[in-house]
């Protein structure tokens, strides 16, 4: 009842959209009513442009996510932002815990830099309050399909007393990225700090790309 079906016309054929009004969750926490839902068949899903994809809908309120690409409770971070994310991709595939397969990306959340090839990139990760950091390891993504490569070089800085500093390799450590897994630091001694913030420089003209971030607290 009240639902609008229309004809969606594009290059190869048509399909068919239904209009109905929903309740949806807005940020505040409050249900707004009688919101437009525009509902497309599954088999054409890639034609909805870039934007994120929602199979199945909560039939209870207390099953509702205002942003489903928000960062998860366990997530190391409570904040994360970059110098640039693809319109491809989302920044909370960084902490949102999501564990690869391997390096290509494929069937988890990613955050690349895609759009912005061969241009230094940063991401920091903000933590909820000041942390005693024991290491962290970052799953690189390199895709043979796509821009997206390995980094030619990458390195850590902490947040301490509201100034950036160097991070402090363990002595056997290594900015590394080796494929299908995370590379992982230690700290030269004992640290605590409020974020980090990964320096990334690609290669000539490639995008580079982060599946994943963990981080172990003391």
């Amino acid at each position: 009842a009240g639902a609008t079906i229309s004809t969606k016309t594009i290059d190869s054929g048509t399909f068919l959209q239904t209009t109905i009004k929903a309740n949806a969750l807005a940020a505040d926490g409050n249900s707004q009513s009688d919101v437009p839902l525009v509902l497309t068949p599954y088999y054409a899903w890639n034609n909805r442009g870039n934007s994120s994809m929602t199979v199945w809908f909560p039939s209870k309120s207390g099953l509702a996510v205002y942003d489903p690409l928000a960062l998860p409770k366990e997530s190391a971070f409570a904040e994360i932002t970059a110098s640039h994310t693809s319109d491809l991709d989302t920044i909370s595939a960084i902490g949102d815990g999501q564990e690869p397969r391997n390096s290509g990306g494929r069937k988890v959340s990613r955050w690349t830099s895609r759009g912005q090839e061969g241009k230094d990139q940063w991401v920091v990760g903000r933590f909820a309050e000041t942390k005693k950091v024991r290491s962290v390891g970052v799953y690189w993504m390199a895709d043979r399909k796509s821009s997206v490569q390995f980094p030619k070089e990458w390195s850590l800085e902490v947040k301490q007393d509201g100034k950036w500093k160097e991070f402090e390799l363990y002595t056997t450590d290594k900015y590394d990225t080796r494929a299908n897994q995370y590379n992982v630091v230690h700290p030269a001694a004992p640290l605590e700090c409020d974020a980090i913030r990964i320096l990334i420089t690609p290669r000539d003209d490639q995008a580079v790309g982060i599946l994943g971030c963990q981080v172990q607290f003391e």
